[in-house]
């Protein structure tokens, strides 16, 4: 009896994992490309996320996970789905001193 009280109490803690929020920068032209970065985190990640968004038009992928990692979810963006994950935002250009000074 006392290892069924064990185990239901370890299953409630397991329930209170707490997701991250990822915000990536990605380079994609269109709806094509968010539903191909989509659908690699649907074979490879399935149930491991929510709130999944691939915006086209702001160039950005977003997603919630408690499991997966900074490096899995770039990798499965480059490698899987073959986009490219910018440092910076796509299409954002920062100014120089020299321009900022203009």
């Amino acid at each position: 009896m006392r290892n069924i009280s064990t185990f239901l109490v370890i299953l409630g803690f397991s329930s209170f994992a707490i997701a991250k929020s990822f915000t990536f920068h990605v380079d994609m032209a269109c709806q094509a490309c968010s539903s191909a970065i989509e659908k690699a985190f649907q074979k490879h990640h399935a149930g491991m996320y929510s709130n999944f968004n691939a915006d086209p038009e702001a160039d950005t992928v977003t997603l919630d996970s408690d499991t997966l990692t900074e490096a899995q979810i770039i990798e499965t963006i480059e490698k899987k789905a073959k986009f490219k994950v910018s440092q910076t935002p796509i299409g954002k250009k920062t100014l120089s001193s020299t321009e900022k000074d203009k």
